[in-house]
């Protein structure tokens, strides 16, 4: 509506980033260095019509890079990310290339190889981000490495209060031929699962979530809440899990060099593994 103007952005990123509703001597965006997110950099264009949308999709599709494979005839050598934006609202949509294995690059050019190696890295890089977000309190998520993963910063690290909404996709192939390709995506689709489930954790007190899944922050609570004489970093090392897996002289012997007493410790000790 005119009171609610939508807009939309359609662009293929590896190295570079096109624009593919431009015409292609123009199709070039430039990319800002340094850090932040990427979404500033991308045009927009105006959508008034259904018939508006359907001839920027035929555009961007007509315009998307793709080559003949041993796998596919018409491979993306790209991700398309396509935003659409109103007044107060974005939707993010992307398509990522699937990676190649080995296997599936015998008889690739040059020009495919080098592709195929600009693809599973940026692939390997998201994966590697989407693991740190699960592992927030002890890494730092490289957002930097590539184009995709700074285009999807706000989604990987959502800012305020609401934050956004999520939805991943695993395609996988019906035959047993494709089996090495399925594996690799269940195993890449578990491991955002488990960051969709440590972000969920995290939002929450220590007193509902399982011991042994607490983060550094919700055992550090625990612990001055229920004993408040121990040093508040005695355990400033462990979460959860490394808390549970550690033996006891261990840590009573790690906690007694942060200045805490070995009968705190030794109390603490007991009374996590009593919480079952």
């Amino acid at each position: 509506s005119p009171e609610e103007p939508l807009e939309i952005s359609m662009v293929e990123v590896m190295d570079t980033c096109t624009d593919l509703l431009a015409p292609p001597e123009s199709s070039n965006v430039k990319l800002q260095s340094g850090a932040g997110s990427l979404i500033s950099c991308l045009p927009f264009y105006p959508i008034h019509s259904a018939s508006d949308l359907d001839r920027h999709l035929a555009t961007a599709s007509a315009q998307r890079a793709s080559t003949a494979t041993e796998q596919s005839p018409k491979s993306s050598r790209t991700h398309l990310v396509v935003v659409l934006r109103s007044r107060g609202c974005q939707v993010m949509l992307v398509d990522l290339a699937g990676s190649e294995r080995a296997s599936d690059r015998q008889k690739h050019g040059t020009k495919l190889l080098e592709e195929a190696k600009a693809i599973n890295w940026s692939l390997a890089c998201l994966h590697e981000c989407v693991r740190c977000v699960a592992e927030k309190a002890t890494c730092h998520v490289p957002l930097r490495r590539t184009p995709i993963t700074r285009l999807l910063e706000g989604v990987l690290m959502p800012q305020g209060p609401q934050g956004s909404r999520v939805i991943w996709m695993a395609h996988v192939h019906p035959s047993s031929q494709q089996m090495a390709h399925s594996l690799h995506t269940f195993t890449m689709a578990g491991d955002i699962l488990k960051a969709a489930l440590a972000q969920q954790r995290r939002s929450k007190t220590w007193s509902e979530v399982p011991p042994k899944s607490w983060t550094k922050e919700q055992l550090s609570r625990w612990l001055a809440d229920s004993f408040p004489s121990l040093p508040p970093d005695a355990f400033a090392w462990a979460d959860g899990a490394s808390f549970a897996h550690e033996w006891e002289r261990d840590l009573v012997a790690r906690s007694e060099l942060a200045g805490a007493s070995k009968d705190d410790a030794l109390r603490a000790y007991k009374a996590f593994h009593a919480l079952g």
